[in-house]
């Protein structure tokens, strides 16, 4: 059954709100649907694992995060794996193929690198992080016999391995396949010390500094933020000098 537009964008808002649990997602003709089911009248996470959330879909790193939120890099790796289970995903790479069409901050794909401004991405994350999808779907549906909103709306069709070598685009599907460097290196027969080469190779060909940045150019077709800028002033201490990419 079709759902009215104005209820396609409150499904949409309650998903960014970690009111509404995803069961599945996939890609079919062109679309990428997603079936959601509310399980409380609650958000299913906290406040502080949804910003998590909302700044780990923007690319940000860990260290990043912990020092806009001023805790601690394990304090905001154990909110994040806690609140991607909340809301049913198992990786954060997954985190571009669910909010990667709504990342409003983000240019799309071949556009202008430019630095995500870290004032706009904090007032953001404190509202609405995602912005509905241009053409977002959705229809009454159940899943394993409960009630279920599937959620759909359009993704682009990008050629992103078209510079790499054979031996790269295998290593690049291995990492969009979730596999570490250590595991992808015993299933080619390679060193990881080869595949830590290969990994780089790929990152300086599709634009991206990590596998969630390479998630987010498969999948949404949207060019990753370039460095952030300065930071909050009165920022110091270990959090403020911890900016490698994890």
């Amino acid at each position: 059954m079709a759902i009215r537009s104005a209820e396609s964008l409150a499904a949409w808002r309650d998903l960014g709100a970690g009111k509404m649990a995803i069961v599945d997602f996939y890609d079919r003709a062109g679309r990428r649907y997603l079936v959601l089911r509310r399980t409380s009248r609650h958000p299913l996470v906290t406040e502080r694992q949804r910003q998590v959330i909302a700044y780990r879909a923007y690319c940000q790193t860990l260290a990043t995060i912990a020092e806009e939120l001023e805790v601690s890099v394990p304090t905001i790796a154990n909110e994040l794996s806690a609140g991607l289970r909340q809301l049913g995903l198992e990786y954060d790479t997954e985190l571009p193929r669910v909010f990667g069409m709504g990342l409003k901050l983000l240019a799309s794909r071949g556009d202008k690198v430019r630095p995500l401004s870290m004032s706009r991405l904090r007032r953001a994350v404190e509202s609405a992080p995602f912005a509905p999808p241009p053409g977002i779907q959705a229809v009454r549906s159940a899943h394993r016999g409960k009630p279920a909103v599937l959620v759909s709306f359009p993704v682009p069709k990008v050629d992103w391995s078209g510079s790499l070598t054979a031996a790269e685009k295998d290593v690049a599907n291995d990492i969009l396949a979730g596999l570490p460097n250590e595991a992808i290196g015993k299933k080619r027969g390679s060193s990881v010390r080869t595949v830590v080469n290969q990994v780089a190779s790929i990152f300086k060909k599709v634009g991206a500094h990590s596998r969630l940045e390479l998630c987010l150019v498969v999948y949404a077709g949207r060019t990753p933020p370039a460095a952030s800028g300065p930071r909050r002033a009165g920022r110091t201490g270990p959090a403020s000098r911890r900016r490698r990419r994890l």
